[in-house]
């Protein structure tokens, strides 16, 4: 799993010259993809995935893009689907 809040191209001293480069390449920016996942029936797991999406919410915001890609996850096993 990769996390590009931790990638220093995307950190708060590095975003705009990021952003720019993409700009100068005429390149938009539609989606930041984060690998949180949403389906844990561990309190803290949920919590690290959720600190993980805003992350990358920021991230996508900073940069301009309008979405932000999370998983559901598989239902844990003996969890009910709701």
């Amino acid at each position: 799993m990769f996390d590009l809040s931790q990638a220093p191209e995307f950190s708060p001293g590095n975003i705009a010259a990021t952003k720019r480069l993409f700009e100068d390449a005429g390149v938009g920016v539609v989606s930041i993809d984060a690998s949180s996942s949403f389906c844990w029936a561990d309190n803290a797991k949920q919590q690290a995935a959720f600190d993980e999406a805003l992350r990358h919410i920021e991230i996508a915001r900073e940069m301009g893009a309008p979405l932000v890609r999370v998983f559901g996850g598989n239902i844990p096993e003996g969890q009910p689907r709701d």
